[in-house]
């Protein structure tokens, strides 16, 4: 059964058509302030522009001000209107700006005036009519940084890499740290924890999860920006049992042609960079991406398209309707500030080409497992007690966590379902024999309905259900199998990461 693969699908299909077809490219609205150096998000039905600057009454103005407009069904973007304020201006925050849960986060950026960097993390969340509740402002990172990025793990979100200023490139540098937030219940940040840090200091770049891992790629390594230094590295890090991120790769699939600035994207495997530059004067419109795989990642390949934006705009990927806005920027440096919103979209025959592909790749596991929709608006969901429908000895993620911490002897082991579905149902069967409760007293186990928990799928790569994930001692993900387990198998399995 396949009830939604990701839109992002058609770059597989589409792989050597030059431009991109025009039908994936379409009008979404206007922005009523053109802007650039912005962030943008969409959660829910409303979709937000943070920050940036902008030109008001042809004065070029860094402004605090926040936009909202309602999505309709179709995916058309309505009227615009102001919300909440920044409680100071942001910039250069288009790929460090996101969502967990219902909680929308800007980390660091800089204040537009003198291009000091900041320190902290701004978040709030929607209230009634999509309109923002007041900002509230984290503690100290650490270091002040803009043209960071920042990507989330279970229970956390990560500041990967970046650029320190105080307002002089003199006094400039580029980090190679790699800081994480751990988010409570209410989505404050209550601590900030140093990780292992990046082979080498970027900045400009791209960072998002895919399959258990972070990818960071590109970027630039130097600071002088007027004579930018791209690089064409491609780094990988695992996604530790805690939620942290373990110690970095650099992979051996390397971007064909170094390239810094645009925005980056996730669907499902898909890593994505939209309008890429290589350079001071070659900017592009063309979109990089790759697949991710449980080996790794396969060749980058490079896609044309025809959206005006080169630089400075920023995304907002809404899974629900199967689009990614694109807003804002420039067409060159120095050019007026773009009022446009495109959507990529996939036409009916795309989407069928994607799913005929999609479901070739995967035979083996057909009668096996069942698709489930990944991504989505929300994130990680803290949970006190085990989902409904949940067998006896299982526990809810958070539990299973906590237990393991205390006693990694006994594996972490993520079980992925959704109720309903007929390979969960025959999974369910196998579990409820009463063999099988002596065998979650050999580990820590969760039970972790799917649907509730859209974010986590793609953080891990659980794209169809059943899917079971088994750590080690370390925290690293050891065995993953997407399909129905014997009770024989989990308990060789378990038994043997004992060990």
């Amino acid at each position: 059964m396949l009830r939604k693969l990701f839109f992002a699908s058609a770059f597989a299909v589409l792989a050597a058509a030059t431009p991109l077809p025009a039908q994936f490219i379409v009008p979404a609205g206007k922005l009523p302030l053109p802007r650039a150096f912005h962030g943008a998000v969409t959660l829910g039905d409303y979709t937000y522009v943070f920050g940036g600057s902008a030109a008001v009454d042809k004065v070029e103005q860094v402004p605090n001000s926040v936009m909202k407009a309602k999505i309709d069904a179709a995916g058309n973007i309505g009227a615009w209107e102001f919300t909440r304020s920044l409680p100071q201006p942001r910039y250069y925050i288009s790929n460090a700006t996101l969502v967990l849960s219902d909680v929308v986060y800007i980390v660091g950026g800089s204040d537009g005036a003198n291009g000091a960097s900041q320190d902290t993390v701004l978040w709030t969340r929607p209230g009634e009519s999509g309109h923002l509740e007041p900002w509230r402002t984290s503690s100290s990172f650490g270091s002040r940084l803009n043209n960071t990025t920042a990507v989330s793990t279970p229970g956390y979100i990560h500041i990967v890499g970046g650029y320190s200023s105080t307002g002089t490139m003199a006094e400039a540098s580029v980090s190679s740290a790699v800081i994480s937030g751990r988010i409570l219940p209410d989505g404050s940040i209550s601590e900030w924890i140093k990780g292992p840090p990046l082979p080498r200091p970027i900045w400009y770049h791209h960072a998002q999860v895919s399959q258990g891992r972070v990818y960071a790629w590109g970027g630039l390594t130097n600071t002088d920006y007027t004579k930018p230094e791209p690089s064409s590295s491609v780094f990988s890090a695992p996604i530790l049992a805690s939620g942290l991120i373990g110690t970095w790769a650099t992979e051996k699939v390397t971007l064909p042609k170094p390239f810094y600035a645009g925005c980056s994207s996730v669907a499902g495997p898909y890593l994505m960079t939209f309008s890429a530059s290589y350079g001071r004067t070659e900017l592009s419109n063309d979109v990089w991406w790759t697949y991710v795989t449980r080996e790794g990642i396969q060749p980058w390949q490079r896609q044309p398209t025809q959206i005006p934006m080169n630089i400075y705009h920023a995304i907002a990927p809404d899974y629900r309707r199967g689009a990614i806005y694109v807003s804002g920027g420039r067409t060159t440096r120095n050019s007026p500030k773009l009022g446009d919103i495109l959507a990529f979209r996939l036409t009916d025959g795309a989407r069928q080409s994607a799913v005929e592909t999609w479901t070739s790749e995967r035979a083996a596991h057909s009668t096996a497992i069942a698709s489930v929709t990944t991504g989505g608006n929300y994130s990680y969901q803290a949970a006190a007690a085990a989902p409904t429908g949940a067998l006896p000895g299982f526990l809810s993620v958070d539990l299973a966590r906590a237990a393991y911490a205390q006693n990694p002897a006994k594996p972490l082991v993520l079980y992925f379902n959704v109720e309903g579905a007929k390979p969960c149902a025959d999974q369910r069967a196998l579990l409820a024999d009463p063999a099988a409760r002596s065998i979650l007293d050999k580990g820590s186990f969760a039970w972790v309905n799917a649907l509730e928990h859209p974010q986590l799928n793609q953080q891990l790569g659980v794209y169809r259900v059943p899917t079971w994930i088994f750590y080690d001692r370390n925290g690293e993900v050891k065995t993953r199998v997407p399909g129905v387990m014997s009770v024989a198998e989990i308990e060789s399995t378990v038994t043997a990461l004992s060990q």
